[in-house]
């Protein structure tokens, strides 16, 4: 598992008396996967025939990048900072999976499994992945504790696209 991202924000307006508008960019990658390994042989029918796979290695996996664009509204008040904003998310994502084996797929299965269902079958394994693009445009609002340069945000979100709401609690630390 692997998560790593920044976000850079930019005050367009800021001021003692005035509520500080700020634009932000960001951009995340996530990367997950799970890996097993059996001993031995795994035997089953697939169209009226036997097949068996030896020793096979089985992967799952995906990844994902997101780049995000936001504009928030906040004003401090002592340790309080109230912020609204509004977001759009562009996220370009691969998942699937490839199962590897020791012994040989026959050609006639590896040629049924990629012209029904598009999977790719080698000789020693077959292996699916798909490409996915994804938009998303979100509105947002909550509340910042203020701890020196450690903050505690409590966040509540709506996804106008799905018509979803989601809440998060997070730390951060901000210069």
């Amino acid at each position: 598992y692997i998560l790593i991202g920044g976000d850079l924000r930019y005050a367009v307006l800021e001021g003692p008396e005035l509520p500080t508008v700020s634009v932000g960019l960001g951009l995340n990658y996530l990367e997950q996967g799970i890996d097993y390994d059996k001993d031995g042989t795994i035997s089953f029918k697939y169209q009226g025939r036997d097949l068996n796979l030896d020793n096979p290695s089985t992967s799952l996996g995906w990844e994902a990048y997101s780049l995000d664009f936001k504009a928030q509204i906040s004003k401090s008040f002592l340790l309080i900072t109230p912020y609204l904003g509004l977001g759009a998310s562009y996220t370009w994502s691969r998942a699937g999976y490839s199962v590897t084996i020791s012994n040989t797929l026959d050609q006639t299965v590896r040629q049924e499994l990629k012209d029904k269902y598009s999977i790719d079958a080698r000789a020693d394994g077959i292996e699916y992945y798909r490409n996915d693009l994804a938009f998303s445009f979100r509105a947002f609002g909550g509340l910042s504790l203020n701890l020196f340069v450690i903050k505690l945000d409590l966040t509540g979100l709506y996804s106008f696209l799905d018509n979803n709401y989601g809440l998060s609690l997070g730390l951060r630390f901000q210069l």
